[in-house]
């Protein structure tokens, strides 16, 4: 430690009462183009309130806009009486009210299996492996920003 702080690669922030809260991992900042600093793990953790969704992977390093690869619970999906994408976007959208404008996810693919160990997207202890996720589905990311110019 030095200068009595600890090292461990964990972003912080204080509120008005001087409470820290570790809002995110060094290594998994995402920085847009346009040089906006996202934390994925804050948004991550808002998902959590939404059955739907399973597991989320934000994307937008050096991209103009954040995209997203989502995989959805099967039960869930049982009960939906309009189609997965609507429901997904549903969840979607109501993250996206707590978030700044930049932080907004403009747009999703839905995966159609979860993330696994087997494939490297998981650790043991079931952490995703960003970057893991971003290799095996290299295709679908590059899906998510054809069409739109870059906006710089």
């Amino acid at each position: 430690a030095e200068d009595g702080w600890f090292s461990t690669g964990d972003i912080a922030e204080t509120d008005q009462d001087g409470y820290w809260y570790i809002t995110g991992r060094k290594k998994e900042l995402i920085v847009s183009s346009n040089g906006k600093k996202i934390y994925p793990s804050r948004i991550e953790n808002l998902f959590k309130m939404e059955p739907l969704v399973n597991q989320v992977v934000l994307i937008g390093d050096k991209k103009p806009y954040v995209t997203a690869i989502v995989t959805v619970n099967a039960t869930e999906t049982n009960h939906l009486q309009g189609p997965v994408e609507k429901a997904v976007q549903g969840a979607v959208s109501r993250v996206n009210r707590h978030l700044a404008d930049f932080e907004r996810i403009r747009r999703f693919k839905i995966l159609e299996r979860d993330f696994s160990i087997e494939q490297g997207e998981l650790t043991p202890t079931m952490k995703i492996r960003r970057g893991r996720v971003l290799e095996n589905h290299a295709a679908l990311v590059s899906e998510l920003y054809l069409g739109k110019e870059e906006m710089s």
